[in-house]
C-alpha cells in the first residue's frame, strides 16, 4: 500500500499532469488530489475497474481530450 500514491507525488513533482485511477477508495484519492494540487501540482483522479478495457479505454479517450496526449 501506498506504492502509487508515491508514484503519483514523484511525477507531479516533475511537473507531469498525470491522472492516475482508484478502483475504491474516493477519499484517499481526493486526499492526494488536494494535497498536490495544493502544492501545485496538475493531478486527476479517476475511479477506473483496470478489469475493464472498455473503461481504461474511455479514461484513455478522457486523458487525451484533457492533456492532449499520454507519455507514460
Amino acid at each position: 500500500r501506498g506504492i502509487g500514491r508515491a508514484i503519483v507525488e514523484i511525477l507531479a513533482v516533475a511537473d507531469m499532469d498525470v491522472t492516475f485511477t482508484y478502483r475504491e477508495n474516493t477519499a484517499a484519492a481526493n486526499e492526494v488530489v488536494a494535497a498536490l494540487t495544493a502544492a501545485g501540482g496538475k493531478v486527476a483522479a479517476e475511479a477506473v475497474d483496470g478489469r475493464d478495457s472498455a473503461a481504461c479505454a474511455a479514461l484513455v479517450e478522457k486523458v487525451v481530450d484533457r492533456a492532449g496526449k499520454v507519455d507514460v
